[in-house]
C-alpha cells in the first residue's frame, strides 16, 4: 500500500548521522512549489542538530524561484550554487 503524500510545509521523519564528530539531521519537505526537498541541520549533539532542523522547517521560506529546476547528473556547478 502507498504512502500518502505530504501535504506543502509537511516533512517526514527526522535522521541523525555524526560524521567527523559533527552531528547532522536530515528530513525530507515537501515545499510551497510541491517538490520534496531534503534539509539539514548541523550541531555537536543529535538532540541540538534535530532541534535545530524543526526550528529551520518550521520557519522555512518558500524557494526562490530558480530553484524549481531539479539538480540532475548534468547540471552545473552554478545550478547547483544556485540551488
Amino acid at each position: 500500500m502507498a504512502r500518502d503524500p505530504f501535504r506543502v510545509g509537511e516533512w517526514g521523519r527526522i535522521s541523525t548521522t555524526t560524521s567527523g564528530g559533527v552531528s547532522v539531521a536530515r528530513a525530507r519537505i515537501r515545499d510551497q512549489d510541491g517538490k520534496r526537498r531534503l534539509v539539514e541541520a548541523r550541531a555537536k549533539t543529535a538532540a541540538e542538530a534535530r532541534r535545530k532542523l524543526q526550528d529551520k522547517v518550521a520557519n522555512r521560506e518558500p524557494p526562490h524561484p530558480s530553484q524549481r529546476a531539479e539538480l540532475t547528473k548534468t547540471s552545473t556547478m552554478a545550478e547547483l550554487f544556485t540551488y
